[in-house]
């Protein structure tokens, strides 16, 4: 097994997963020497901190077990003038 694939493979085994689909890229652009390779770790590491806070706020709504689910966008603010 080469570096490339042990690497992916210690993605998936940290549950790295968005890290993972965006490694490629990542590879490139440091090979091209478009960003640093510093500025590239930066970068995956904030994607996949947001990518894990959106899996858990998901996880949190379906724990919940809400009947419906509801954004602010749809609030119909007209039937109460009052908010």
């Amino acid at each position: 097994m080469n570096q490339y694939e042990q690497l992916n493979s210690n993605l998936s085994y940290l549950n790295l997963e968005n890290i993972r689909q965006n490694l490629n890229e990542y590879i490139s652009k440091v090979n091209d020497h478009k960003i640093s390779f510093s500025e590239a770790l930066l970068d995956l590491t904030n994607k996949e901190i947001n990518y894990q806070h959106q899996l858990e706020l998901e996880r949190r709504i379906q724990r919940a077990r809400f009947p419906i689910i509801k954004k602010i966008e749809e609030f119909d603010f007209n039937f109460q003038p009052s908010i």
